[in-house]
This record gives structure tokens, sequence and C-alpha cells, in this order.
């Protein structure tokens, strides 16, 4: 609101363009393969969430993950899971169009199947804070199932993860 200061609008749409500057010059490398974005590495700590989960008409259930009791999170763009080789195990990948759609894109990974013990394509999932507040995110529906990714030995290894589409404009480098 400042007279001179970029407003959000303005500070996404320039992350954008740096973004796809950056992108294209990269991929005219010839040992680039894959060229994606995400707030995280697979082998970085992941953010930790509550998750409840509705499927199939049944009311809202929390579900107990296996990282801290929780599930481990990620933003990312799409080309993400191929960049780092995993593959589809069922459902879609995440596309371009997802980021900000209306249902919310989430791809989970088979971790996160093994802790439901169930294919939850079609199901959503939403955020629940932490502690005894109880604001909830907003719902995002499980579009597809990923293998998972190799991380190094550590807490977080073999994590149910759920990976949120989004924007390249949204994520603060």
């Amino acid at each position: 609101g400042e007279q001179g200061v970029p407003d959000d609008g303005r500070i996404a749409a320039r992350r954008a363009r740096a973004y796809e500057d950056l992108a294209g010059r990269l991929r005219e490398e010839p040992n680039v393969t894959h060229v994606t974005y995400g707030d995280q590495l697979p082998t970085m700590s992941p953010d930790w969430v509550a998750v409840e989960m509705e499927q199939n008409g049944a009311p809202p259930a929390r579900l107990h993950g296996n990282y801290e009791g929780g599930f481990a999170m990620a933003a990312v763009g799409p080309g993400y899971h191929d960049a780092f080789a995993a593959r589809i195990v069922a459902g879609r990948a995440l596309q371009a169009a997802d980021a900000g759609a209306p249902n919310g894109s989430v791809v989970v990974n088979e971790a996160f199947v093994r802790v439901v013990g169930r294919n939850p394509v079609g199901a959503r999932v939403r955020t629940l804070q932490r502690g005894g507040e109880r604001e909830l995110g907003p719902w995002h529906e499980i579009v597809g199932v990923v293998s998972d990714l190799w991380t190094l030995p550590a807490d977080w290894s073999g994590a149910a993860y759920i990976y949120r589409a989004a924007s390249v404009a949204e994520l603060d480098p």
C-alpha cells in the first residue's frame, strides 16, 4: 500500500517472469533433462501437518500419520516428481492448471497409501492447526499417488507425503 512499493500481485508476476526466464535458459543447456520448482527438495526436512480425510461420503476423520504423528507436506510445481524419477502409481500427476484450482489438487506418495490402508484417489484432505486450535485448512482433492522419493536416512525417511500443487508466483525463493 505504500507509494512506490510493489504489491503482492506485482511481486508474484515478477517472480513468475524471473522463473520462466531462468527455466528457459536452463532448458537450452544440453545436459538439463528437467526443470521444476518446489518449496523443498526430497532430502530436506519437510513441513509437518495434521490432516483429516473425507472419502466416499463419510464424515471427515483425523488421520494419524507416520511423521511425528502427522504428515509431511510440500508445495511443488508440474514435473516435480518426474525430475526426481518418481512414477505415477494411481491417478495422475500434478499439472500447471492445478495450482490455484478450486479443488486444490494434491498428490500423495505410496507411504501415505500404506498409512491409510487404501487407494485415496478421489478423497479429500485438509490440514488442521497444531495444538488445541481447530482452524481448518481448505479441502484438497487427491488426484494421484506417486512412488516414494528417496530421502536421506533421517527422521522423515519413509514419511507419508502430501504434495500440493503450487505456482511459481506463490513460492517465495
